[in-house]
């Protein structure tokens, strides 16, 4: 199956909490001494706000959402580094269902 990759819209919401939480979970299992259980990952607001950003996509199978990366920009500016902009992922998951299939790639 292809993965369609398109631009987050706020009826994503659900979708994308719903990886992130499981994500987490994955965290939280792993590494209990940094990491606690949480219903909510990803607030409406912040998600509306990354959606003003177009920073936030879905990978879709079938009408399903399968998987999300969001990602925001940076300003570099330090003495010694060449001022400039950056791409930092801050979060991406794909449904367990689909790992190994090459979708986080």
């Amino acid at each position: 199956m292809e993965l369609l990759i398109r631009a987050a819209e706020s009826t994503d919401w659900p979708a994308v909490n719903a990886l992130a939480a499981a994500e987490h979970n994955l965290h939280v299992r792993w590494r209990p001494d940094l990491y606690q259980s949480t219903s909510t990952m990803v607030s409406s607001s912040n998600f509306q706000d990354w959606l003003k950003e177009g920073l936030v996509f879905v990978g879709e199978l079938n009408g399903m959402v399968v998987a999300y990366i969001s990602a925001s920009i940076q300003k570099i500016q330090e003495p010694a580094l060449v001022e400039r902009q950056v791409l930092r992922v801050e979060g991406l998951a794909v449904d367990v269902a689909y790992h190994r299939c090459g979708y986080g790639r």
